[in-house]
């Protein structure tokens, strides 16, 4: 298996990430210090996610929050495009299937903008997906899970792994 190569992008957000949390652990003086610069440097790395269903966005919340990140969530691709330009997270958590923007309009319109190219994206679905759905993900998402295919715990570590290559939000 080959190593995935990480952007420019990401090398400055994980650099800047690591910087952080140095400085953090090199300041602290108590073993209680050094486990909030830990938890800070986590907090950075802000994972985002794009989901319609009220159940399924309290859920991601859940257990991200329990993970120790701050997590934005936004209910449709129109909103989660205005949030990402407003503070792009560490990675994106994509659904498909929508109303008013749906998850294919929200990475064409992603990646049209400026600075946001480089950005993570993990679609999470129940949709079967066509051949035409295939290659319009194309080169646009790092991975897509099947929604209910995964237990919590590939999930987070699926997130963790993600997050770590890409670093923290700007």
């Amino acid at each position: 298996m080959t190593p995935e190569r990480s952007t420019p992008s990401q090398d400055r957000h994980r650099e800047s990430a690591l910087l952080r949390l140095s400085t953090g652990i090199a300041a602290a003086e108590t073993e209680a210090e050094i486990c909030k610069a830990i938890a800070v440097g986590l907090q950075d790395a802000a994972p985002g996610f794009v989901e319609d269903d009220a159940d399924t966005r309290a859920m991601l919340r859940r257990s991200l929050e329990k993970e120790g990140w701050r997590v934005s969530e936004t209910a449709n691709g129109r909103i989660g495009l205005e949030r990402v330009a407003a503070e792009p997270p560490a990675l994106v958590l994509l659904d498909l299937m929508m109303p008013e923007m749906d998850g294919f309009e929200f990475l064409e319109g992603l990646r049209t903008r400026p600075g946001h190219e480089d950005l993570d994206i993990v679609v999470m679905t129940a949709k079967e997906l066509t051949e035409d759905d295939r290659r319009r993900l194309s080169g646009g998402v790092s991975r897509v899970l099947q929604k209910g295919g995964h237990s919590p715990e590939e999930f987070l570590a699926e997130v963790r792994a993600r997050v770590a290559t890409t670093g923290s939000a700007r």
